[in-house]
């Protein structure tokens, strides 16, 4: 039998992450056909079962990690692993580094959760993100341009090469650039992200919808702050 890795989110009320489904939707390309169960990441130690239950674990642990241990049930295996770094204090006890030496080697997502990993004596390797398999089953060849989708990480990331002030410098020009590509294309959606330097995602979106209203924006943001993103929109807001 399978598990699904789902995140409801339960113990953080109506806030939602859609990074999570997208993770899900990933992971059940490859479940179907296949008598599955639901597993919630945020409750896994509490997870009963009386079989065994086969668990691609491409985890995102940034919120709560204290019920991460899963139970004897489930064969971990172990990819697209990621661990926010401020977590770190709590998620690696004595039980859990155990645990995760039974499975290694640990696929993680990035490079830091990976060193991080290491760092404990944990054998571990960038498997890089579920999402990316997302071809597996939704691959189109279809490209309109009425989706425009806008994060400055790709600018702004891992590339240890790159001196601090030149990604910041890189980060910037990629907003002013893509802040001209949404006017020039007019596209049906635009997908924003709030954290973008100088001209964050509050700015731009009111910038975009001041030059299209008719332009639609998806915001999307792991800030808990309800205003921060109703602020982007109050000019709008009858």
């Amino acid at each position: 039998m399978f598990g699904l890795l789902i995140r409801e989110g339960k113990n953080r009320g109506e806030l939602k992450n859609a990074g999570d489904f997208v993770q899900s939707i990933a992971q059940r390309q490859f479940l179907h056909g296949k008598e599955t169960c639901l597993v919630e990441i945020e409750e896994l130690s509490d997870f009963k079962s009386d079989k065994d239950i086969n668990v691609i674990m491409n985890g995102w642990f940034m919120w709560d990690c204290s019920k991460f241990l899963p139970p004897a049930c489930i064969n971990p295996l172990f990819v697209s692993f990621h661990l926010t770094p401020p977590q770190e204090k709590n998620f690696f006890t004595p039980e859990v580094i155990q645990y995760l030496k039974k499975y290694q080697p640990i696929g993680t997502r990035d490079v830091l959760t990976a060193e991080l990993m290491r760092k404990y004596g944990i054998d571990s390797y960038f498997s890089g993100c579920l999402t990316m398999t997302l071809g597996k089953e939704y691959l189109s060849d279809r490209h309109d341009g009425g989706i425009y989708i806008v994060d400055p990480y790709i600018e702004f990331g891992g590339d240890k090469s790159k001196p601090f002030f030149v990604k910041v410098y890189n980060t910037i020009k990629f907003c002013i650039k893509n802040f001209n590509k949404a006017k020039l294309l007019n596209p049906d959606i635009v997908l924003m992200d709030i954290g973008l330097p100088e001209i964050d995602g509050i700015e731009s979106t009111k910038r975009i919808k001041a030059s299209n209203p008719e332009i639609k924006v998806l915001m999307f943001t792991s800030r808990e702050e309800e205003n921060d993103v109703l602020a982007a929109f109050a000019p709008f807001i009858m």
